[in-house]
């Protein structure tokens, strides 16, 4: 994984002028960042951050999936989906937050669906 243009597809994707986080970001979870690659050139990116899900029955391990993104020129190539399905095949449930609307119907796609969250003390 090429950390320089991981990166670069992040500002891309996010405009995010916060440099720190970005920094907190890649040097405290960089180990959680995964690639889909389009030959020698990092075409998407996102954070698989595992967490546990708990409530139920029984708590479950999962990874929020955090800043997933598409560089721009490798778009609509299904370098996200092929990311997401590679998540998928590691068996445990994955749930993120769109960073816009825009992105439902893509994700809904992939199978996720909407939910709700509550916390209960």
């Amino acid at each position: 994984m090429n950390v320089k243009e991981c990166r670069e597809i992040y500002r891309e994707a996010f405009n995010d002028p916060d440099t720190a986080f970005e920094n907190l970001l890649f040097g405290l979870c960089g180990q959680y960042c995964r690639s889909e690659m389009c030959g020698e050139k990092t075409a998407a990116i996102l954070f698989a951050l595992p967490c546990r899900i708990t409530g139920g029955e029984k708590d479950t391990d999962a990874f929020y999936v955090f800043a997933a993104a598409t560089k721009r020129e490798y778009r609509k190539m299904g370098h996200m989906s092929r990311l997401i399905k590679s998540l998928e095949a590691e068996g445990v449930p994955l749930f993120l937050k769109p960073a816009d609307a825009g992105l439902v119907k893509f994700y809904e796609k992939l199978g996720f669906t909407p939910f709700t969250a509550r916390r209960t003390e």
